[in-house]
């Protein structure tokens, strides 16, 4: 068994269902290579997690059931499992992202998925990875509006969250030039004035600017240019004090 899981880790990259069958034949215990299992199942699709998961004449396949962790979440497939014994939908994986960063990432159904999971698995759809990455940054990177709305509407999101650089979501839509998201957060009141903690210490508008995010600099500049207003009125309330 052991020279098998050598083996069968250096083969795994072939995306070979067949040796995954023979492992659930043979009752071999996989935990030391589930992370391979994982990490092929976001790549090629979920084919493979969903066969052991569904093969309940194999031992080994309960400690598969702990995790129902695969890229391509379908809402129909977390229904059915929902109330088997064993599973944890708190499960992270080694960058400490949970099942909210994949019901993102889903091609479709993502608000739902989220619903579903905070509704009726408890799962923490604010909660950050090892950077300080949650949820919201990855719909960002994906543009999907719809989720940052349901994050912020009904996820109870901290519009002001900031990862351990310190940037927020305004830093990321800027960069990004996502303006349509950017501008819903601007709506719902996202502090702009809010410097990330790296050496630049950089605003939204900052970014925006060094990435040439036209549009997102044009919804930026009333809060740009009221800055500006309000520092030569401070400059002139001291000048007047020292005369």
């Amino acid at each position: 068994a052991v020279d098998l899981l050598i083996h069968l880790k250096k083969s795994l990259a072939k995306n070979d269902i067949v040796r995954v069958r023979m492992m659930c034949q043979f009752g071999i215990d996989c935990q030391s290579i589930l992370p391979y299992i994982l990490d092929l199942t976001r790549t090629y699709g979920s084919h493979m997690i969903r066969e052991v998961l569904s093969s309940p004449t194999v031992d080994m396949a309960q400690g598969f059931r702990g995790i129902p962790f695969h890229q391509y979440f379908e809402l129909d497939y977390l229904i059915a499992i929902k109330d088997i014994k064993g599973i944890d939908f708190q499960y992270k994986d080694r960058d400490n992202r949970n099942l909210a960063y994949w019901a993102v990432a889903a091609p479709y159904n993502e608000v739902l998925l989220l619903a579903f999971l905070q509704k009726h698995c408890q799962v923490d759809v604010n909660v950050g990875d090892k950077w300080g990455m949650n949820a919201a940054f990855l719909a960002v990177a994906h543009q999907k509006l719809d989720c940052i709305r349901y994050l912020v509407e009904q996820g109870h999101l901290d519009l002001n969250y900031q990862n351990k650089d310190g940037r927020t979501l305004a830093h990321e839509c800027a960069e990004r030039g996502c303006h349509a998201i950017l501008q819903y957060l601007i709506q719902k009141g996202i502090n702009l004035s809010i410097r990330t903690n790296t050496a630049e210490k950089e605003t939204a508008y900052d970014l925006a600017n060094i990435y040439f995010q036209g549009e997102c600099l044009n919804l930026l500049k009333p809060w740009k240019e009221s800055q500006s207003t309000s520092t030569t009125s401070n400059a002139e309330s001291e000048s007047k004090e020292k005369e």
